[in-house]
This record gives C-alpha cells, sequence and structure tokens, in this order.
C-alpha cells in the first residue's frame, strides 16, 4: 500500500515511537489521526506539523472516548479524500512488580489490570473500531488491499524480565493475537503486522539512570545501543508498503535477548514525581541509586481529586494509578484525602515536601502581575507586534490605594513593596487580622507603623471598606476549608469601576463563576490572575477567550501558576525531595514535614 494518499490513525502520537511514526508517515504523503490524552500536547504538535495532522483526544480507558476519536479522524479523513490506510495503536504504559514484594506480599491485582486495560484492551478496542470503516471502503489493485492493523508488542512478550509479568502478559498477548487477526482479517484484504522492540530512545528510557540504561544495552548483540524512534518508524513504514508483510511479529531487538536477571536489581522503591512541567527534576532524581528506586516521571496532568466535581470514577483511576508508588514528589497539597499519609508518619505511602516557595519569586510575580496589568504591558506587546500604537490607556498607581486581602508573609511583602515604590496606602484585611498585628507586622519590615499625621502604615478595615475603597486589591490567603470561596461576586460588586483585582495565592479562593461574571460585564477595570480553580487550564476555559478587554469586557491577564516557577528555587525543591528520600531509606530524620 501506498502511504501517499491516505490516512493513518495513531494513538500515542503526540511522543515517543508514535510521535515517530507520524512524522515518518508524513514526510511520505500521508495524512495523520494523532489520538492522545493530552491535547496540549497533541494541539502544539499539529501546529508544528501542519495541516496534514489532525488531533484528536483520545483515553484509550475508554470505549466511548475511542469511539468519539475514530469517528473524527474517520470524517476528517472523508473531508479531505484520503481514506483510512491503517491504524497504529502506540499507547502503552508499564507499571514494574515482583510476584511477590521483599515483604512477601502478592503485587497488586488492580495494577496488573491497569497495564492490561492500556495496553491490551486499549489495542484490540482501538483497531475493532477503526476495521468497519478501513473493511467498507473500496480495495486497491491489483491485490484487492484495503488497510493495514500495525500493532506494537515488545521483546518482553518473549523474554520477560523480573517485575515484568503485567508487562509482558500484555505485550504477549498483542503478539498472539497477531495471526489469528490476520486469518480473520483476510477476506477483507487487510493486513495485520506486529512490531516487538526492544530497548528504544523514548520518554521513559530517558528517565533511567546510566546505570541502568548501560545495563540494558549490554543485552544488545548489536548495534549495542537503544534503538532510535526513527528506526521504529521505519520499519512501521516497510510494514505498510510491503504487501507480504502479514500475520508476522517482527522483533526489532538488535538480537537482544535478555537474561533472566539484569546487573542491576529491581528497584525496592518506586518514586512517581508530578508537576514537573518543565522536567527541572530528571536531573536531581537521577541521583538515586537504581537498584533502590525506580523513578517515573508523569507527565501528563492527573485530574483534581479534591474537587467537588471531579467523578467517583477519575478518583478511583488517580488513587490507582497512584497505588503502586512508595514515595510521591509533588508540588500539590498532601493527598491525606486519598489515605496517602505525608512523610514521617508510619504508612509506606509518603509524601515528601520541601521548604516553602520562596518569597522573592512569588512576591516578585504578584507585584509584576499588578504593574502589567495597570500599563496594559500584555495587550500593548501583542497590538505593536499587530502593526498598531497606543491603543489604550495606562493606569498610575502612584498615591493610590492597594487593599491587601491576607497580610502573611506574601502579602505584607507585597504591600511593602508597594507602599514604598509608588506610596501606595495600604488597606488591610483577614479573618483574625488587628490593628496592633499590622503595626507590629510594619515595625518588623523596618517601615513606621503611622505618618506624622497618625495615619497607620497597614490601616486594618473591614472587609467591605477594603473592596470599596481600594483601587487595586491583591490576594495572599492561605488555602483552607475555611478560606475556599471567601472571594465573592457581592466582594467583587464593590470595587469601583477602575479597580484591578489580582490573585496570585489559589484559585478556589474566589468563586470563579462570580470573578467571571464580573469581570464578562466588565464592572471592574481588569484582573490579573496567576491561579485557576483547575489546573492546568482545560482547553476549553472560558479563562482563555481572546476577547478579554474587548466589548465591554474587563481586561483580564494571565499567567499558568508562574509565581513558584523560578529555576533556582525548583532545583532547589528537587535536591531537598531527592536529600528526603535518601533520609527515609536510612531511617533519618526527615526535614520539611507536611505533618
Amino acid at each position: 500500500m501506498k502511504i501517499s494518499g491516505r490516512t493513518f490513525i495513531i494513538s500515542g502520537g503526540a511522543s515517543g515511537l508514535g510521535k515517530a511514526c507520524v512524522e515518518e508517515i508524513l514526510s511520505h504523503g500521508g495524512n495523520v489521526a494523532i489520538l492522545d490524552m493530552n491535547e496540549e500536547d497533541g494541539q502544539d504538535l499539529v501546529k508544528e506539523l501542519g495541516p496534514s495532522s489532525r488531533f484528536f483526544t483520545c483515553n484509550v480507558l475508554e470505549t466511548e472516548s475511542v469511539s468519539a476519536a475514530v469517528s473524527g479522524a474517520v470524517a476528517w479523513a472523508r473531508e479531505t479524500g484520503k481514506l483510512i490506510g491503517g491504524v497504529i495503536p502506540a499507547a502503552g504504559v508499564s507499571t514494574p512488580a515482583t510476584m511477590l514484594d521483599r515483604d512477601n506480599q502478592p503485587f497488586s491485582l488492580d495494577d496488573f489490570e491497569f497495564v492490561i486495560n492500556v495496553n491490551l484492551r486499549g489495542t484490540i478496542d482501538l483497531v475493532r473500531q477503526a476495521l468497519p470503516h478501513i473493511a467498507s471502503q473500496p480495495a486497491s489493485e491489483p491485490d484487492g488491499e484495503r488497510g493495514v492493523v500495525i500493532m506494537v508488542a515488545s521483546s518482553a512478550a518473549f523474554d520477560g524480565q523480573k517485575g515484568q509479568v503485567s508487562y509482558s502478559a500484555s505485550k504477549g498477548a498483542v503478539a498472539s493475537m497477531t495471526l489469528p487477526m490476520a486469518r480473520d482479517l483476510s477476506r477483507h484484504g487487510i493486513r495485520v503486522v506486529t512490531i516487538a522492540p526492544s530497548l528504544f530512545e523514548s520518554r521513559m528510557t530517558s528517565m533511567m539512570s546510566g546505570k541502568v540504561r548501560k545495563s540494558l544495552e549490554k543485552a544488545m548483540e548489536f548495534p549495542r545501543r537503544s534503538g532510535r524512534p526513527e528506526e521504529f518508524a521505519s520499519l512501521v513504514k516497510q510494514a505498510i508498503e510491503n504487501i507480504m508483510l502479514n500475520g508476522v511479529v517482527v522483533r526489532l531487538d538488535g538480537a537482544m535477548r535478555m537474561p533472566s536477571k539484569i546487573d542491576q536489581e529491581m528497584a525496592r522503591y518506586q518514586v512517581a514525581v508530578l508537576d514537573d512541567y518543565q522536567g527541572a527534576a530528571v536531573s536531581k532524581f537521577s541521583s538515586l541509586d537504581a537498584t533502590q528506586f525506580q523513578v517515573t516521571h508523569i507527565l501528563d496532568t492527573l485530574p483534581p481529586y479534591s474537587r467537588p466535581d471531579t467523578p467517583q470514577h477519575a478518583k478511583d483511576e488517580l488513587v490507582k494509578r497512584l497505588q503502586p508508588y512508595h514515595i510521591i514528589s509533588l508540588h500539590l497539597p498532601s493527598f491525606q484525602s486519598m489515605s496517602t499519609l505525608v512523610a514521617g508518619t508510619a504508612s509506606t505511602r509518603t509524601a515528601l515536601g520541601t521548604q516553602g516557595a520562596s518569597t522573592d519569586s512569588t512576591t516578585q510575580h504578584c507585584v509584576t502581575m499588578i504593574l502589567a496589568l495597570a500599563r496594559n504591558v500584555a495587550a500593548d506587546d501583542a497590538n505593536v507586534k499587530a502593526g498598531k500604537w497606543q491603543t489604550d490607556f495606562a493606569i498610575g498607581l502612584a498615591g493610590k490605594t492597594l487593599g491587601a486581602v491576607g497580610l502573611g508573609r506574601l502579602g505584607l511583602s507585597v504591600a511593602r513593596i508597594m507602599h514604598l515604590a509608588f506610596g501606595m496606602k495600604i488597606l488591610a484585611w483577614s479573618t483574625n487580622l488587628t490593628q496592633e498585628a499590622a503595626d507590629e507586622k510594619a515595625n518588623c519590615c523596618g517601615l513606621s507603623v503611622q505618618d506624622e499625621h497618625g495615619n497607620k502604615t497597614f490601616q486594618v478595615v473591614s472587609k467591605t471598606d477594603l473592596f470599596k475603597k481600594s483601587d487595586v486589591v491583591t490576594l495572599q490567603l492561605v488555602l483552607s476549608d475555611r478560606s475556599r470561596g471567601i472571594i465573592t461576586k457581592s466582594d467583587l460588586e464593590l470595587m469601583h469601576a477602575g479597580a484591578l483585582f489580582v490573585n496570585t495565592s489559589r484559585g478556589p479562593l474566589v468563586v470563579e463563576s462570580d470573578i467571571l461574571d464580573v469581570l464578562q460585564a466588565g464592572k471592574i477595570a481588569g484582573a490579573a490572575l496567576d491561579v485557576f480553580d483547575v489546573e492546568p487550564l482545560p482547553k476549553d476555559s472560558p479563562w482563555r477567550s481572546q476577547d478579554w478587554g474587548r466589548g465591554g469586557r474587563s481586561r483580564v491577564l494571565l499567567t499558568p501558576h508562574m509565581g513558584y516557577v523560578q529555576e533556582d528555587s525548583l532545583g532547589r525543591w528537587y535536591e531537598q525531595q531527592v536529600a528526603n528520600i535518601k533520609r527515609w531509606v536510612k531511617g533519618e530524620p526527615l526535614e520539611c514535614l507536611l505533618a
């Protein structure tokens, strides 16, 4: 079959081997429907690759999601006139576990089912839903071929290692299905080929320590290195084009036949690293002894467990996904609501803390947000680049009033800077804040308690007066059950039309629907937000609208929770986490406990 003029459906197509297949097919004139869970990565990839690719969100664990993605891909193929040429299910996972752990406890059946469901059920579900569309297409001459199914197994299907029972079972099943599927589909002119790669460069293997990688590569006869994604994709191209490849499992492994045990023993502890969007943790966690620790960097965003609108099945899947890990590294609140105890407790499930966010980093970001919103920096930058000039007025801050909702460590830092730099008057409120406490804070940060006229440097007022009298309201509170939703529409509507609202603390402190209503109605001049109810923001979030600042709407300046994201700070956090992990294994006292 010629690739040119055909559309191929590839799951797991936004990264790794799947992405390499996407690029190979596009380079030979084909179209590709990319199916993956991470919509942001998928859409970014499509922008990079061009109009011959189209992204469809797909969770292979959910039949309805697979069905919607296949239907979308088929509809797109009909629009372009490039019929479906084949399907390549390349999505897969691996959760290592020996039959009995070191405490002679059996591995989790939930983990086994998860791997089987993704690697085996996800493969067959995608294939079975694509087949009716392929089988109904006109056959090509001279042999009557209609399409090809290319599945992905693994060398673990034949010589799986310790800890690969679930992975070997899933990939072995894929390999064993190949011939009967080919026989079933022969009358429709549809071929079935399975490729069983060994160690290939991917996101997963990039997280391996040098020791583990070298020990695996020793089992390669020639070449003695990991396979490259483009080498896998090259074989996929051959499987598409060579009609005699059918009902066969092709090992792509450099003659790799791994012994029952490699040089490194299986890691005793499973470590999950979450929220590392920039990859800053990789080098830090690679210092852990690979004989003791297997580190998994979970790059996709996990659903928020504690949100009231998160369905129970999503919560159950989240618990199941994190259950195998002894140690979880994260930036989000601890998983106490999931019965995952924090560092220093008696549980084997441990979340290790780090020192709090740098005051300097978060303060800098908050002050930057205030200034950028007032000076209309982001919009002016976009307008100048679009050929425009001076489209709006800036808002001056000198001598204006700043309302600090919360006068703790961060609120105090922001208030002090705005007072000293711009002569802003400071009003402050929080549930338990007293004037005496505010005076003490002013004194502690090197400011006078009051001026020569007796006006307090930090004037404590009621919540109502703060919102009524402030030109800028900045929010610096800790999120808790008591503070959740503490800012509502009734508060925001007290602000005058030229006022600004800034939140760099936590999104749920403000009732999201209320602030959206106020801003969409243009009742205040603008808002600058670094935090949201759900992070990252969904693609269809109203916050992502391009219409802010137009048609009577308020200005809105958004950043992706960057208050703590500073390279040196993140590096120190991960160093602290790794140091804590090493202490924990030795039974030494831990630092920065969350309990």
